[in-house]
């Protein structure tokens, strides 16, 4: 880890990935009519690999196929003062079989699966 500022911590790349299993919502950045969009989703660390599940049938999978998005997962305690944040930028495949990831909230039941590769994945840490 390195320190960026006083509190804030940069995490290496196996770490994010470790964090990255310990909670199961985040959210999807993408491009859409070219304005930004951001949704919460359900995930999945397989592999190199983000699945991540839309929530219900929603126009996000309608041309997203091979774009660059955004991801980010979070979990921060304001009580102690700690937490970390985990983003991946990389290429997004719409996953044919959607029952490759099974849904564990009600409102994800039946949404889009998508494959976001790893590749580009930072972290920070913070502690006040």
């Amino acid at each position: 880890m390195t320190e960026v500022w006083t509190g804030f911590q940069t995490m290496t790349a196996d770490e994010c990935r470790r964090l990255l299993t310990a909670t199961d919502i985040g959210r999807v950045a993408i491009s859409a009519g070219a304005l930004p969009f951001v949704l919460p989703v359900q995930y999945t660390l397989r592999d190199d690999h983000l699945l991540l599940r839309t929530p219900g049938h929603h126009e996000v999978s309608d041309g997203i196929d091979g774009q660059v998005v955004g991801f980010e997962a979070d979990t921060i305690d304001l009580d102690h003062g700690v937490g970390w944040c985990v983003s991946v930028t990389g290429t997004v495949r719409v996953v044919p079989d959607a029952v490759t990831v099974e849904p564990v909230h009600r409102w994800f039941s039946d949404g889009v699966v998508l494959a976001l590769s790893t590749d580009v994945i930072v972290g920070h840490r913070v502690a006040v």
